[in-house]
């Protein structure tokens, strides 16, 4: 059978203004869309009986009205159940196509972290990758370089440069040799600390990944104020990419954008 054009006329209706709520659904994850599906379903198939064949129109009373009661024959067959499941894989069909063409970036039921398209995209509203973890020392040094490194670093760094080391070439201590003094004087401290400052540095990092990966699994948002926040970034965004684009063809590129924005006086 064709089923090319089994969603329109009033199908259509009751499909059409889900495909935006389908395609938040679909970038959150399988459950959310296998939720938000069988809420549209639920919907849909409330308002068009089984029996209706897909290519006819509910325009009688017959149709208008969703029959209560199941003959026995019809569902002891499995007529009931086949016809549903089918109209279900119809409608996930045709919200997939819908989202697809909604955000030509979107990976269908893929990971956004892992779709390059995507996580350049995220950047737009200033989200960066989230640092590696740090190691056991580094959180020690920034918790306690005022209070007890930094004279230490000026004592070794004095006494360098009195016995004619070679740090003549930098009038202040450079970021390896302070990295290098906190190191030792890390070691010193006694297990126990530097096994709590280890487990914050893991903790720390384990938290940064957990919001980076939510956000990049969250629906986009369109708040007026997270646009305009990617409004003001466009710039700085598409300037290496520009550059990029002149390197490898030659070719200046020119973007043009328009839409009446809040921050002056419009509406996004």
């Amino acid at each position: 059978k064709n089923l090319r054009l089994w969603a329109e006329g009033k199908r259509e209706e009751v499909l059409t203004p889900h495909i935006e709520e389908y395609t938040d659904a679909l970038e959150r994850g399988w459950r959310d869309e296998r939720d938000c599906l069988q809420k549209i379903c639920n919907e849909f198939h409330a308002k068009f009986d089984w029996r209706l064949q897909y290519h006819k129109e509910p325009g009688s009373d017959k149709h208008n009205k969703r029959k209560c009661i199941e003959l026995l024959n019809e569902v002891s067959d499995g007529r009931h159940d086949r016809d549903l499941r089918s109209s279900i894989q119809r409608i996930r069909r045709w919200y997939e196509y819908h989202a697809r063409k909604l955000r030509k970036w979107l990976r269908s039921k893929g990971d956004p972290r892992k779709d390059p398209w995507a996580v350049l995209l995220s950047q737009l509203s200033g989200l960066k990758s989230p640092p590696k973890a740090r190691q056991a020392y580094q959180p020690y040094m920034h918790e306690h370089y005022e209070s007890d490194i930094t004279s230490m670093v000026a004592e070794r760094w004095l006494s360098q440069q009195s016995a004619g080391g070679n740090v003549q070439t930098s009038s202040k201590p450079t970021a390896t040799f302070r990295a290098e003094v906190t190191r030792e004087l890390f070691a010193a401290l006694p297990e126990n600390e530097r096994a709590r400052f280890g487990e914050r540095a893991k903790v720390a990092a384990a938290t940064a990944r957990g919001k980076y990966d939510a956000t990049m699994k969250a629906p986009l948002s369109r708040a007026p104020e997270v646009r305009q926040k990617c409004n003001d970034a466009i710039g700085n965004f598409l300037g290496p990419i520009q550059r990029g684009i002149l390197e490898y063809t030659g070719l200046h590129s020119v973007v043009l954008m328009g839409r009446p924005i809040p921050k002056y006086g419009g509406e996004l």
